[in-house]
C-alpha cells in the first residue's frame, strides 16, 4: 500500500492520541497577548489600554467593513506585526519544541484572526440558516501528520471558541466520505468544497456533528493542539467579545522528511496551501523550531 494512500492515512497513528489536547503555558514568559495589544495600538490607533477582546468596540464600524474578509472576520499575517511579535512566537515555539520532547518545522506566517460578534458570510450557510464550516484542513492539502496549533489572546468561550468534533466522529466521517466518493488521495485534499456539499445532503449526518461538535472554552495561557484530522468550525460569535487568536500547523522533524523522502521517491511534488509549497522555506520557516531560537 502507498504511502499516500487515503485509506493507510486516514487509519494512521497520529501524535496526539486522543485526537486533541489542551496544554497550559506560561504567559509570564511568553506574553503574546501582551506584545500583540501593544502592537495594535499603533497599527490600528487604538488607545493605549483598549482591552483585545473588546476591538469590535474601540474601532468604527467603517474601518471593520474595510479590514473584514468574506468570511466575516479579519486577520493580520504574523510577518507584518513587528520584530517584538515575530520574535516572541519564535521562542514560543523553540521553548513548545522542548516542552513536547520533538523538534519540528512550524508554519513561517500564521494568521492572527480576530472574530467578532457578527454574522459571518453564507458561502457555508445550511439551508435552515444555520451555518457549518467543520473541516478537516487534510481536506484543503495539509498533511495527515501535521499537528494543528490554536492560540486564544484572550479568554473564549461557547461561540466565540473554536468548535471541535471527536476524533472518532471525525474519522468515521472523514473515512466514510472518501469511500463514498471514490477518491484517491490526490482528489481527498483539494475536497473541501464537496465535503461541506456532502454533508448537507444527508440530514442526519449533519444532526449527528451539530450534536457531537463542542466549543473548546480556553483561558489566555492554554493553547488547543489537534490531530489535522479532527473536524473543527468557527459559529457565528453572539458573545459581546472579540476572539482573538492565532492558529498554525507544525510536522515533526521526521515525519517531515519521510513526506519529502516518500514524495521524491515516487517523483511527486509537495502539497501546496495557497500558492506556498508546504516545504521549510516555503509555507514551513526555514528554520526548524530548535534552530531558530538557537542563532
Amino acid at each position: 500500500m502507498s504511502f499516500f494512500d487515503i485509506n493507510r492515512q486516514l487509519d494512521s497513528q497520529h501524535v496526539i492520541e486522543n485526537g486533541i489536547s489542551i496544554m497550559d503555558y506560561p504567559t509570564s514568559t511568553f506574553d503574546l497577548a501582551g506584545i500583540l495589544q501593544k502592537t495594535l495600538v499603533g497599527r490600528y490607533k487604538l488607545r493605549e489600554d483598549f482591552p483585545l477582546d473588546k476591538i469590535h468596540e474601540c474601532l468604527a464600524r467603517e474601518e471593520i467593513s474595510l479590514h473584514l474578509t468574506d468570511s466575516g472576520h479579519w486577520h493580520d499575517p504574523l510577518q507584518t506585526l513587528g520584530a517584538p511579535m515575530i520574535g516572541e512566537y519564535y521562542k514560543f515555539v523553540n521553548w513548545l519544541s522542548l516542552h513536547l520532547g520533538f523538534d519540528f518545522v512550524f508554519e513561517h506566517n500564521p494568521l492572527v484572526r480576530y472574530h467578532i460578534p457578527a454574522k459571518l458570510d453564507d458561502r457555508y450557510r445550511l439551508p435552515d440558516g444555520e451555518l457549518f464550516t467543520h473541516h478537516s484542513d487534510t481536506l484543503l492539502g495539509d498533511y495527515f501528520q501535521q499537528i494543528n496549533m490554536w492560540l486564544p489572546f484572550c479568554d473564549v468561550k461557547n461561540t466565540a471558541a473554536l468548535s471541535v468534533c471527536s476524533k472518532h466522529v471525525s474519522l468515521c466521517t472523514l473515512r466514510t466520505f472518501a469511500q463514498e466518493q471514490g477518491y484517491s488521495y490526490n482528489e481527498y485534499k483539494d475536497s473541501r468544497v464537496d465535503f461541506f456539499d456532502y454533508v448537507k445532503q444527508r440530514p442526519q449526518l449533519m444532526a449527528d456533528l451539530r450534536m457531537d461538535a463542542m466549543p473548546t472554552n480556553l483561558r489566555y495561557g492554554q493553547c488547543l493542539m489537534f490531530d489535522p484530522r479532527v473536524l473543527h468550525g468557527t459559529a457565528e460569535n453572539t458573545e459581546n467579545l472579540t476572539r482573538v487568536s492565532m492558529d498554525f500547523r507544525i510536522i515533526p522533524v521526521d515525519d517531515y522528511e519521510s513526506i519529502l523522502k516518500e514524495l521524491d521517491r515516487q517523483g511527486g511534488r509537495p502539497n501546496n496551501y495557497e500558492g506556498e509549497g508546504l516545504i521549510k522555506g516555503e509555507f514551513y520557516n526555514a528554520l526548524t523550531a530548535r534552530e531558530v531560537f538557537s542563532r
